[in-house]
């Protein structure tokens, strides 16, 4: 089942915590189907709007993306919305 008809079976403010890693808009396409980088925003968007929906007041959403080094060491860029 495709992510985007389970999420909408899904109550409101049910979920605390989400877990993705989504395909990165790139400019050549991946044999896993990969979102070009025009149509990116728009695309997450769609799921965006469910994880918020579905979300509990004090969830969290960690969304594994493009890996940042900085001094050689992972760097988490936790944003608040």
């Amino acid at each position: 089942m495709d992510a985007l008809e389970l999420l909408p079976q899904i109550p409101d403010k049910t979920v605390n915590l989400i877990v993705t890693s989504p395909p990165f808009a790139l400019h050549f396409k991946k044999e896993y189907g990969n979102v070009a980088k025009a149509e990116y925003v728009p695309w997450f968007l769609r799921f965006a709007r469910e994880f918020f929906r579905i979300l509990t007041d004090d969830g969290s959403l960690v969304i594994g993306h493009r890996r940042q080094l900085r001094s050689r060491q992972p760097t988490a860029l936790p944003v608040s919305i």
